[in-house]
Formats: structure tokens, C-alpha cells, sequence
């Protein structure tokens, strides 16, 4: 099975978290092409590079001076013979770029750089650097599978950035997990992005350090792509198109093909607003005055009334004046001391007090007539 290939033979594939399989596999795609002695020394220079940026400085060296010391023995001394500019280690690549891996590029590289500039924070070029890698791989991000495996018993690459080995099974795993297609687009750019998230995050610093389009093409091949063939040209070739495709590209093929179209509503011009209500104004109303019945005014009862009131106003008008004079004729002897004064006081105020009420009925009987006029 291709999950149990032993890429670092009599070695560690990796420590914890941080594994370099994937560097020796690449190692021994370059060991099996083979060359001279000078393409030995960067193969093993290649496999320190990948595996210091994964697992420290201190392991990528100890893995240099190991296969610098014992990598001879299965070292491809004879050469195969390369037509230049071809790639062999995948032969359904074309560094040359076929119509229908330019088509596709140019489609797909604007909203794949965006996307990443969005998601990373990185700039155009970086962007470019990164795509133009995965053009290369892919002859314009295209889900080929690599036709001839140069690893024993591989599948080969696959999609996009050609995953190869545990690379690939874990693409495949999360394509599975997630219900996507491992062929589509959509999931080759994820699977990018949790790669660039996870255990190949190194790559972005390693590209943002770095100044020219040139010098992030390659920085991006050493920390993320790993590969046996550099062929630096072709891949530097890629990027730079994808530059110019994505300058001349609109806003609308900088969106990914997961953005759902928005449709707005339709203007509607609201209705004009209701003039406001007059504020009303509070008129009072005037006092209901209800005019007397008959009765009450010059009647019978009316004159009573009078009648009584003159009495009563008449007793009290005389007998306190009467009471009052025979209390000052006492004082000063004017009262015979043979006549009583309180039988003397009793017939004088009602004597006077009756002459009253008669003077005063009569007066309220004329005002009761008069008010009734």
C-alpha cells in the first residue's frame, strides 16, 4: 500500500507533528535519475534544505551528512539522458505550456491569487510565486494524476500541487471527510489552504522574506514543493503569466467559483408620506345657565320665602336693639324699681319684634314680586 512506503529508508519519517517523508521521497526521485557527482552533492543539499525547514536545522543536517556519507551506494551514477526543458518527473506536465493547461490557467490563476492575498494577507507576488508553482506541477492547475510514478509502488501526484504519497492520502482523506470532490477546484484550494495553515506553514514566511518574483518562485519550491527537479525556469515562467493574467483580469474572475451571486432587490420608490394632522385648537365651551322655574320666581313659594325672611331678618334686627336699651335704661336707673325689667324687656321686644316682622314680611313680599318682573 502506499501509505506504508518507507521514503526515509532506515530513518525516521518524522518526529511528532513535523514530518520530512515527503523530502525523501523527492530524494529519491533525484537518487533515481541520478548524474555526476556535482547533481549527488544538491540532491543531498536539497533533502537537508527541506527537511531543516521542517524539522529544525539540527535534523536537516544530520540527514545531509548521513546521505552524503552512504547515499553513494544507491546513487544512479548512469545518468538517463533528458531532452531539454522536458520534465521526467512527470511526464504529463509540460513545461511548455499546452494550449488547454494555458486555457485553464488563465481561467483559474486571477481568483486563486486573490483568494490567497485575502486569506494569507500576501501580496501579488507572493500570490504569483505561489500559483505559478502549481501551474507548473499541474500544466495550469488541472487535476491530472502523474502518469508514469518514479517513486516505486506510488500512485504519483495528484491535483493542483501533485500531492504525492502521504500528502495525497491526507488530501484524499479530507476531501472524503468534507463531501467534496478531490477533482474539483473547490477542494484542491482548501486542501492548499489547510496545508499553508497546518504543517507547511513555513512557506508563507519563507516567500514574504524574499523580494523579487524569481526569488519567491523558488523559496516557495524549497519550503512547500520539494522537488527532485527544480526546472526553476519553467516554474518562474508560470508565475510570471499568472501575473499578467491577473492584472488584466476583471473583478468578477477574481472570484472564486464557491462566491454565490448576490441578486439585489429591485428599487421600489416608496410612497410619498401622509400630510400631517392638523393640531386641533380647544374652544370652551360657554356656561349653561339654567334659567328658574316659575315657582321660584314670584310664585307662591317665592313670596313665602320673602315673607319668612323679613320676620325672621325683623325679630333679629329689633330684639337685639331692644335688648340693648333696656340694659343701658337699667344701668342708669331710668327703670321704676317697682316694675320687673325681665317682664318689662319681654313685652318691649315683642312689641317691637312683631312690628318688625310685620314691616319686614310686607318688604319681602315687594321683592319677590319685583324679581319676578
Amino acid at each position: 500500500m502506499e501509505e506504508t512506503i518507507d521514503y526515509c529508508t532506515g530513518w525516521f519519517e518524522g518526529i511528532g507533528t513535523a514530518v520530512w517523508s515527503q523530502c525523501c521521497a523527492q530524494h529519491d526521485i533525484a537518487y533515481a535519475e541520478g548524474g555526476n557527482l556535482i547533481d549527488k552533492i544538491a540532491a543531498d543539499q536539497a533533502l537537508g534544505d527541506c527537511v531543516s525547514a521542517i524539522g529544525g536545522t539540527g535534523m536537516g543536517v544530520l540527514m545531509f551528512v548521513g546521505v552524503s556519507a552512504f547515499g553513494a551506494l544507491f546513487w544512479n551514477w548512469k545518468r538517463k539522458k533528458v531532452t531539454s526543458g522536458s520534465n521526467t518527473e512527470n511526464p504529463t506536465r509540460n513545461p511548455t505550456m499546452s494550449n488547454a493547461g494555458i486555457a485553464s490557467f488563465k481561467e483559474k490563476a486571477p481568483w486563486v491569487m486573490a483568494t490567497l492575498m485575502a486569506d494569507f494577507g500576501i501580496g501579488v507576488l507572493d500570490a504569483a510565486a505561489i500559483v505559478g508553482n502549481g501551474g507548473y506541477e499541474s500544466d495550469g492547475l488541472r487535476p491530472i494524476n502523474e502518469a508514469k510514478p518514479t517513486v516505486p509502488g506510488s500512485r504519483g501526484g495528484y491535483s493542483w500541487f501533485q500531492w504525492t504519497g502521504s500528502r495525497r492520502v491526507a488530501f484524499e482523506a479530507y476531501c472524503a471527510r468534507n463531501g467534496l470532490d478531490k477533482s474539483s477546484d473547490v477542494a484542491a484550494y482548501k486542501w492548499l489552504f489547510v496545508e499553508l495553515k497546518g504543517d507547511e506553514r513555513r512557506a508563507i514566511p519563507a516567500i514574504q522574506r524574499k523580494n523579487t518574483l524569481i526569488e519567491k518562485v523558488e523559496a516557495f519550491e524549497v519550503t512547500y514543493e520539494r522537488a527532485g527537479i527544480k526546472n526553476y525556469p519553467a516554474r518562474i515562467e508560470w508565475a510570471q503569466r499568472a501575473l499578467d493574467f491577473y492584472n488584466s483580469s476583471s473583478a468578477k474572475d477574481r472570484l472564486p467559483p464557491w462566491t454565490e451571486e448576490v441578486t439585489l432587490p429591485s428599487v421600489v420608490t416608496p410612497a410619498p408620506a401622509p400630510a400631517p394632522m392638523p393640531t386641533p385648537t380647544w374652544t370652551p365651551l360657554p356656561d349653561v345657565v339654567v334659567p328658574p322655574s316659575p315657582d321660584e320666581v314670584g310664585g307662591p313659594i317665592e313670596k313665602a320665602k320673602g315673607a319668612a325672611k323679613g320676620a325672621a331678618y325683623g325679630s333679629l334686627g329689633v330684639g337685639v336693639p331692644a335688648g340693648a336699651l333696656l340694659f343701658i335704661m337699667d344701668i342708669y336707673g331710668l327703670i321704676p324699681a317697682d316694675v320687673d325689667s325681665v317682664t318689662l324687656g319681654f313685652a318691649f321686644s315683642t312689641l317691637l319684634g312683631a312690628a318688625s316682622s310685620v314691616i319686614m314680611s310686607f318688604k319681602g313680599a315687594y321683592d319677590a314680586k319685583k324679581n319676578s318682573v
